[in-house]
Parts: C-alpha cells; structure tokens; sequence
C-alpha cells in the first residue's frame, strides 16, 4: 500500500497595504508630496472612486506637462 503525503497547508498572503486615494494622487503627480491636506480635503479625495482616481492620473498624463505649466496656476495646490 503506497500512502500519499498530504501537501502543507498554504500559508495565506498577508494582505498588502491597499493605498490611499491620497497616496495614488500623490504618486501620479496630482497632489504635491508633502503638500498638508486638510482633514476634510483628505477625506473628500478618499470618496473618489478608483474609477474617477484613475481619470484624475490620465486626464494628467494626456494633457501633458507642457499644457499644465502653461494653464495650471502657480498658486494651484496640486502638483499637475
């Protein structure tokens, strides 16, 4: 009689920190870095959906930096 071994219980993944809508702004340029949002500015960024974080990021992306830097205000608290 051959017995099979019984393969290993699989270790479960820890669950990766999953980003802020704030944290996604930031990496795609759309917010400074380190710029201090207020506690109600962070929190309406984070009701974005990801839908609507990720329009925000391509929306920069095709207009393009030249674009930006000639229509975005200096003043503007977001980095475009």
């Amino acid at each position: 009689m051959v017995t099979k071994k019984k393969a290993a219980p699989k270790k479960k993944a820890k669950a990766a920190k999953k980003a802020s809508n704030v944290e996604k702004l930031q990496k795609g340029g759309i917010v400074a870095k380190g710029h201090q949002l207020s506690a109600s500015e962070s929190a309406l960024l984070e009701k974005l959906s990801a839908t609507e974080v990720n329009a925000l990021i391509a929306a920069k992306g095709k207009l393009g930096k030249a674009f930006i830097d000639k229509h975005a205000k200096p003043s503007m608290d977001y980095a475009f």
